[in-house]
């Protein structure tokens, strides 16, 4: 009797930790951690975007509401993208913060086009800093450009 109730306690035991293990497995996206260079700002959320500019018909710059530029490549026939006046991001995953491939899809509209609803998939997400990011971001007033006078 005793060696039963142990191995069902073992065996629940076992079955519990099995199931952390692959809970935890599953919410963590190969994407999640930190890279070599440490960059703190290297996923955006989709909930805080500011702007965006094209790049023809395969890349969008998303600008996010923490000033931070990201290059974002995409998948498909993304044709019309390049006049739309504004685009979506869909989450895949649940998760609004969007870090790499296939974690979102760019949702637009054409412009009065055939398909008025288009999507495209994210294939890359690159974080553009210093003179990449310089055109879609915004300096700080009283920089290092400002100079005073005595």
């Amino acid at each position: 009797m005793k060696t039963s109730a142990l191995l069902v306690t073992l065996a629940i035991l076992g079955a519990g930790l099995g199931s952390i293990t692959l809970a935890s497995a599953m919410s963590s996206k190969p994407g999640n951690a930190p890279s070599v260079a440490g960059d703190r700002y290297r996923c955006f959320d989709s909930d805080f975007i500011r702007g965006f500019q094209t790049d023809g018909d395969q890349k969008v710059i998303i600008t996010s509401d923490q000033n931070q530029a990201y290059e974002l490549t995409l998948g498909g026939a993304c044709i019309g993208i390049d006049t739309s006046f504004m685009i979506g991001v869909r989450p895949r995953m649940g998760s609004t913060e969007i870090c790499g491939p296939f974690d979102a899809d760019i949702l637009y509209n054409d412009n009065g086009g055939l398909h008025p609803h288009q999507e495209c998939p994210i294939t890359n997400v690159r974080h553009l800093q210093g003179d990449e990011a310089a055109p879609y971001v915004s300096t700080p007033r009283g920089g290092a450009s400002s100079s005073s006078s005595r």
